[in-house]
């Protein structure tokens, strides 16, 4: 299966860019599309009202809605009530930005040692449970290859509870290393057989294509031009 390649930063990288960047010749089909959320707010220039740009200039997506996190920011908040809150936040910002019925959010959970602390599956247990029972777009999990067989079976257990006829999330890794390559590496390659999308590269420096140079971004492999389906 061919891989299609894309790029992600926390911040909107500029209606210039994207449209430099776009078309025929562009070495990347799609690109990380962040919401406002609770570990991912002002600081950052927003994405907010953009899908109707980047779709115009065919853009895929990989939509990412950065959520409570083990270390960090929200770690006093991990709980069943927060995770249905949170993900009940993601549908209605995901119905705001106009994305279609079935496009796929990803809950960004950053990486963290041992296994999956307690109110961690809470959260993400009620998070995937909110998203599948309202049943406009399809939940999934970014996160660490360390921590991923975890989140796969909180994801599969979820999955099977509601009924539903995909047997877990759809699943973007971040996994840093040297033998990433944009224009030949499958997501599987980031040694997750379930892999969707593999981040490969972190925080690469002065990215450029026709022109324009983005100060730093994360690379990406997926197995779909649209890994979001949006």
């Amino acid at each position: 299966m061919p891989a299609f390649s894309g790029f992600d930063t926390g911040d909107y990288p500029g209606d210039d860019l994207v449209t430099k960047w776009a078309g025929d010749g562009s070495p990347y089909q799609f690109i990380g599309y962040y919401l406002e959320a609770p570990c991912h707010g002002t600081k950052f220039t927003p994405f907010t009202g953009k899908f109707g740009l980047l779709k115009s200039l065919g853009w895929g997506l990989v939509i990412v809605y950065v959520g409570r996190q083990v270390n960090g920011c929200g770690s006093g908040n991990l709980n069943t009530a927060t995770g249905d809150a949170d993900g009940k936040d993601a549908i209605a910002k995901g119905k705001a930005e106009g994305f279609p019925p079935g496009a796929v959010i990803y809950l960004d959970v950053e990486p963290f040692d041992g296994g999956v602390p307690a109110g961690m599956q809470d959260y993400v247990s009620a998070w995937l449970d909110a998203l599948l029972a309202d049943g406009t777009f399809a939940p999934g999990i970014y996160c660490h290859s360390k921590n991923a067989n975890d989140l796969h079976a909180i994801g599969q257990e979820r999955f099977a509870a509601a009924g539903s006829p995909l047997n877990a999330p759809s699943f973007w890794i971040t996994h840093p290393r040297s033998a990433f390559d944009a224009g030949t590496s499958a997501p599987t390659d980031s040694g997750i057989p379930f892999a969707d999308v593999w981040q490969g590269q972190i925080d690469v420096s002065d990215v450029e294509h026709a022109g324009v140079t983005l100060a730093s971004a994360d690379l990406n492999v997926a197995n779909s031009q649209n890994p979001s389906k949006a």
